[in-house]
């Protein structure tokens, strides 16, 4: 897997400051799939990002096993890595994480995306899982976007994938709200990645990926 994600940093943007302007690889917890995600960051990619969501646990447990996973990444300096929270801002600010991840689900206002009083370096992803969402790229501004899903997942097995052509259709078509102001999103893909398909989705020259399932060959 590390070879395959050093190939999609040849598509890193050069003299870029964005706080994730070097982030190829996500992973995204989900402690039924994964049950000792603290055990992968050995194994993960320098630069890599960890999306938290465990949305069914209470305010409470979500907190001890954010803290529990942020404390272990912070052991790994060396590795760069950048820890999100899914959906809960206030969560995030008092882990003081990297960012806030979201979803074109969730009823988003400006102000979910609000950068007053935050890191110069915070970061703000969202997921989408519709195409008629692309104009959320525009209005809010977010440091990653991660289209989804690509290919059927074992997340939302009835859901079926759009597959590599239409999600390059869907880029080229959307090309004016990812370029249309100074401020570019990095790309990623999302749903049903593994080893097989990720050659497919390094041709689109995007920044990345996102997966669960890929990485449960480490749990």
């Amino acid at each position: 897997m590390l070879l395959e994600v050093n190939k999609f940093k040849h598509f890193n943007p050069k003299n870029n400051k964005s706080p994730a302007s070097q982030v190829n690889c996500v992973f995204f917890t989900d402690r039924k799939k994964i049950s000792q995600p603290c055990q992968l960051l050995n194994l993960l990619p320098k630069n890599s990002a960890i999306i938290f969501r465990e949305y069914d646990l209470s305010s409470l447990e979500r907190f001890i096993q954010a803290q529990k996973i942020f404390d272990e990444i912070k052991k790994y300096p060396q590795k760069n890595f950048k820890f999100l929270i899914g959906k809960d801002f206030a969560l995030a600010m008092k882990l003081k994480a990297d960012g806030i991840h979201y979803s074109d689900h969730d009823l988003l206002t400006n102000k979910n995306f609000a950068k007053v009083n935050l890191p110069k370096k915070f970061i703000f992803s969202i997921a989408l899982h519709h195409p008629k969402n692309c104009f959320l790229l525009k209005k809010f501004k977010t440091n990653l976007v991660f289209f989804s899903p690509i290919f059927q997942s074992t997340s939302h097995p009835s859901k079926s994938g759009i597959g590599v052509h239409k999600f390059s259709r869907l880029l080229i078509k959307n090309k004016y709200f990812v370029n249309s102001t100074n401020f570019t999103p990095r790309i990623f893909a999302l749903g049903g990645i593994n080893l097989s398909n990720i050659k497919q989705i390094r041709i689109l020259k995007i920044a990345g990926f996102g997966a669960i399932d890929l990485f449960k060959i480490y749990d």
